[in-house]
């Protein structure tokens, strides 16, 4: 048997090289991700990275998320089936919403509601609407718009005001997400259900 003493040493001398057995690792969690996806995740960071004036929670457009899902299905991750799918819940250049927030006013605007959940459901919904679409340009335009988004996102009176939009026939239920991808953390949670293990991809893409 090993004198105590040892035994101490031994420890120690295992912390100091840095093995770090000595502690079981955590488990991963039932709907944790994959280790593949990992590699999904860095290709998508690193092209985001790579994109100019990009910051998190910016709305995306078609433009952006195309070459993305380009790079993912050629290295297997993605089958063209679901590429084409998810490239068409993004908003496309061209749309009103779109248009808008890429003006330096409407940049400004985005970067100060896209903190609430569900502003942009709202905004696209707003500009749909009957005279709905002076509506998002007076919030951009406005001093406060933003404070608008949170009040109706946040606030039991925003909700029951979005009940009272969901008349207008271009509203839908105002208070519902659209379905839509509007920003890169909706389009990485759209890929962890739609991306498939490249090794056993071996479909026609």
């Amino acid at each position: 048997m090993m004198p105590k003493r040892l035994v101490l040493l031994s420890g120690v001398a295992l912390i100091l090289m840095g093995v770090r057995s000595v502690e079981p690792a955590a488990a991963k969690g039932p709907d944790a991700p994959p280790d593949w996806f990992d590699a999904v995740e860095k290709i998508a960071s690193d092209h985001f990275s790579s994109l100019p004036d990009y910051r998190a929670n910016d709305l995306l457009n078609q433009d952006m998320v195309k070459p993305l899902l380009d790079r993912l299905r050629q290295r297997g991750f993605l089958k063209e089936t679901d590429m084409n799918r998810i490239l068409k819940k993004v908003p496309a250049k061209g749309e009103f919403l779109v248009d808008q927030l890429a003006t330096p006013k409407g940049r400004a605007f985005m970067r100060r509601s896209s903190i609430y959940p569900g502003a942009y459901d709202r905004l696209d919904r707003l500009g749909r609407m009957i005279h709905g679409r002076q509506t998002v340009r007076n919030l951009i335009r406005g001093p406060d718009g933003d404070q608008m988004l949170k009040y109706m996102t946040q606030s039991p009176g925003g909700r029951n005001l979005g009940k009272m939009l969901s008349q207008d026939p271009g509203a839908g239920q105002f208070n519902a997400p659209t379905g839509r991808i509007y920003t890169e953390a909706m389009l990485t949670t759209e890929l962890r259900g739609s991306c498939v293990n490249p090794q056993e991809n071996t479909k026609t893409r």
